[in-house]
């Protein structure tokens, strides 16, 4: 259940992860270079919030420096959210 939970769309919006050294703007220029959008930034410097406009966006952006792409919820959201 967890790992569908965390499996990001191939369209739409997506966590992209980024080793801890990588700095924001740096992380952010992969992002553009991939040919996503930036839509927000996580709770680490490290984690972009991106658009994907095709299904290939993941494969560009971890070719450019990403360690891996998740679904974007709980990266943004209020903790609250998800505790029950």
């Amino acid at each position: 259940m967890a790992i569908g939970y965390h499996q990001p769309p191939e369209r739409g919006e997506i966590g992209v992860v980024f080793p801890p050294w990588v700095s924001q703007i740096e992380a952010f220029d992969a992002v553009i270079d991939a040919g996503g959008r930036l839509t927000a930034v996580g709770r680490f410097p490290n984690i972009v919030i991106a658009f994907a406009l095709d299904g290939d966006f993941a494969q560009r952006v971890t070719a450019r420096g990403a360690l891996f792409v998740t679904a974007a919820r709980g990266l943004c959201a209020p903790v609250e959210e998800f505790q029950t």
